[in-house]
């Protein structure tokens, strides 16, 4: 047949895509040579349609002069088309050439048709895509009142628990308040990221540019993850291109999100040694600044045949990981998509057992700002004192929750309990803001606020919408009902002071002066060592017990001490050989902080960078033993 030496696969698989088309495909002299009579339209046409007929003979004598027309000017004058009225309705008549095969110059003519078939295919087409808008409509709803729904309790959770931690509690209570605080922040950010999905997923995920110091964004986060970092006793490092140092313009939120993904990855799979983090400008493109943000982690990095699947959502590395470390599975896929959202892109190099470098690059616009005010870090109870607050929400707990913290700033404060008692209290007393609840029964947050703009004629009142919402268009949609700013449920007490402070236009320079660092301590109470294991190998034989502590003291001692002389020396070999040895004995003991130092020691001595690294950290492993060594002996010998 001339269609197989016309790649009929690939003229068959192009032609499958289209509805209720038959064909038949002919050559210059107008013979036939291959027919697909799909639709029963084409007998209409063709009074017949046999192999090595003449086309112009066969056609119908109404309708030859217009086949005839469309099937030689496709050699003319390219596609050619025309509509006939047939028997079966009205039928759309195509003509295309395929260009030369063999001497032979081939053309293709397409019935397409009854018109009336195409409309309601068409009209089919139609109702599934308005089906599928709807269902994906209701999804989307869905999840957000999902997220409603759970983030309310949340708030209050979070809010008691902050207020908890403000009081005398002993140790034990201390710890256990602990866990309840990570469970709750560990379910907020499940909420968030399964919402997040789902609204990528649907497409409805939107950009919000707003002017952000970069510098200062990753400073916070690098605060935040500090801590968890701590918890685990490994190394949190953090870099920073002073080229970056300046006001650019973005989606400031969703790289937030990008990164504390990826530090919490890094985080949950590294036992020992460090999480890095870098940041660097690549270069300049008209107004954009394309930047490189780099995590990389001593972990225990990702097969060679699952790299490739990583970024596909509800995919781990194993069963094993899913069941230890927990999580959705979507972490990864939520990093890439909105990477790509920003127009930046996202990749990984990983080794099974060393660890993960995971690589974005995301384009920021420059800003036309030079300075941003800073949010502070610690709280002023006085900025703010005497200024009339009204709480509205029909929730008691994130009532009083709202009323202890307002207190806290030396508010006045006045509480209500639905839409009506917020109307009466607006037309009878004067408030620098309102703090309102929007989704309420009979009279919703968008009532009161219609109400006091327009039936009130109040303008001055600031309204600050505190809800669990997270659609951006109802977000904006709060702005034009006359609402000032809006704040996410949960939210921290710090959070709440910011943007009280923005809303009121309290001026910044009266709390510049008391924003503080924040430093982060160490735990006395954590212990420095843990024999469990130890303890396990030498079945509690005394004698055995005690040979392998003196065993260890010695090895530490003369180890640390070696590595010191080798540092010195400026012999990194001897220095990251020392400390590849003194790994397992600090781990048979669990002193995972200094097992830490030493995995980022030896890492760093293997590419001899960072000497004032590596001084630090030979100086913290040797003196962090000498503690530990004089602590054992006082408890064992």
């Amino acid at each position: 047949m001339w269609l197989q030496s016309l790649k009929a696969d690939r003229i068959r698989e192009v032609m499958d895509l289209l509805p209720d088309t038959s064909w038949v495909l002919y050559n210059r002299e107008m013979e036939i040579l291959e027919v697909a009579d799909r639709n029963r339209v084409l007998k209409d046409i063709l009074k017949k349609s046999r192999l090595s007929e003449d086309l112009h003979q066969i056609a119908d004598p109404p309708f030859h002069p217009e086949v005839k027309r469309v099937s030689e000017e496709a050699f003319t004058r390219g596609p050619t088309q025309t509509r006939l009225n047939s028997k079966s309705g009205l039928v759309k008549v195509s003509a295309l050439p395929l260009g030369k095969e063999c001497s032979h110059q081939m053309g293709l003519l397409m019935v397409q048709g009854n018109e009336g078939s195409l409309v309601e295919y068409r009209s089919g087409l139609e109702k599934e895509k308005e089906e599928a808008r709807e269902t994906s409509e209701v999804k989307s709803r869905f999840m957000a009142r999902i997220s409603h729904e759970i983030r309310t309790p949340l708030n209050a959770i979070i809010g008691f628990i902050e207020q908890l931690q403000k009081t005398s509690l002993d140790k034990t209570q201390k710890n256990y308040l602990n866990i309840v605080d990570k469970s709750a922040v560990y379910l907020l950010d499940l909420v968030n990221e399964i919402l997040t999905f789902s609204k990528l997923e649907s497409g409805k995920q939107q950009l919000d540019k707003v002017d952000f110091n970069l510098k200062d964004m990753f400073g916070e986060v690098y605060s935040t993850m500090k801590n968890r970092a701590a918890e685990k006793k490994i190394n949190l490092r953090f870099s920073f291109d002073k080229q970056m140092s300046q006001v650019v313009r973005g989606d400031a939120f969703r790289l937030k999100q990008v990164l504390i993904n990826l530090i919490s990855n890094a985080i949950k799979f590294t036992a020992y040694g460090y999480v890095e983090i870098k940041v660097n400008k690549l270069r300049d493109e008209g107004d954009r600044i394309w930047t490189e943000i780099i995590v990389a982690d001593t972990g225990i990095g990702i097969p060679e045949e699952k790299i490739r699947d990583i970024f596909k959502e509800y995919r781990q590395a194993s069963i094993g990981i899913a069941r230890k470390h927990g999580g959705t599975g979507l972490g990864l896929t939520i990093c890439k998509r909105l990477t790509e959202l920003m127009h930046g892109s996202i990749s990984v190099q990983s080794t099974e057992g060393k660890g993960s470098r995971f690589l974005v690059t995301i384009p920021l616009e420059r800003s036309n700002l030079t300075y941003l005010t800073k949010n502070t870090l610690r709280i002023n109870n006085k900025v703010l004192a005497q200024r009339r607050a009204m709480i509205v929400d029909d929730d008691a707990m994130n009532r009083m929750l709202g009323r202890i913290i307002l207190e806290g700033f030396n508010m006045e404060v006045s509480l209500a309990s639905d839409g009506r008692e917020a109307m009466e209290l607006a037309g009878k007393s004067a408030f620098d803001v309102i703090l309102l609840d929007i989704h309420m029964p009979e009279i919703s947050g968008l009532d009161v606020a219609r109400y006091i703009r327009n039936d009130l004629n109040n303008q001055s009142v600031k309204i600050l919408a505190v809800t669990a919402d997270m659609i951006r268009k109802e977000l904006e949609k709060y702005k034009k009902e006359g609402i000032d700013d809006y704040m996410i449920k949960p939210y921290r007490e710090i959070n709440m002071f910011n943007k009280l402070c923005q809303v009121l236009d309290v001026n910044p320079e009266l709390i510049r002066y008391e924003t503080v660092k924040i430093v982060l301590k160490e735990d006395p109470g954590d212990a420095l060592y843990d024999l469990t294991e130890l303890r396990s190998v030498t079945r509690d034989q005394a004698s055995f017990f005690n040979e392998m502590l003196e065993t260890f003291m010695e090895n530490a001692a003369g180890g640390t001490a070696r590595m010191q002389k080798a540092f010195e020396q400026g012999d990194y070999a001897l220095v990251m050989e020392t400390a590849h040895r003194l790994i397992p004995s600090y781990k048979h003991l669990a002193i995972t902080k200094v097992v830490s130092d030493l995995v980022e020691l030896k890492n760093i001595c293997a590419r001899e960078s960072d000497s004032e690294r590596m001084n630090m950290l030979v100086s913290r492993i040797a003196s962090d033993s000498v503690r530990i060594i004089g602590e054992l002996k006082k408890e064992f010998m």
